[in-house]
Parts: C-alpha cells; sequence; structure tokens
C-alpha cells in the first residue's frame, strides 16, 4: 500500500505524483497517470507535437490539441 501525498489515504492506486484517485479534481486521475494532461499543457506552451509524442507516447492527444 502507498499513501497519497494529499490525504494521506493508504491506497494501492496513485498517479506518478503519489496523490490518489479520490485528490483528483482540476485534472483527471486518467489523464494524469497517462500524460494526456502533461502533453497538452506541453502543446499550449509550444512544444513541437513530435516531442510531445516522445516524451509522453501513451497521451492521448492529437496534432489539433
Amino acid at each position: 500500500m502507498m499513501q497519497c501525498v494529499i490525504c494521506g489515504k493508504e491506497t494501492e492506486e496513485l498517479c506518478p505524483d503519489g496523490v490518489c484517485r479520490d485528490c483528483h479534481v482540476s485534472v483527471s486521475f486518467e489523464d494524469c497517470c497517462d500524460g494526456t494532461w502533461n502533453a497538452k499543457m506541453a502543446l499550449r506552451d509550444g512544444v513541437p507535437f513530435e516531442l510531445v509524442k516522445k516524451i509522453h507516447p501513451n497521451a492521448r492527444v492529437t496534432k489539433d490539441g
């Protein structure tokens, strides 16, 4: 079991940031785990799509965002 860095709850499921599913409110747990949120922010900041997909291969993003 691991412990959420926000609420301290013991759980077997944490995102890469160490946060449990219940504490994910502004970003979905799935978007955090597969890199979709990070990829979208990188694309918004002008990082080329090809590099974003290399860094976050499981992210659900397209060249159009």
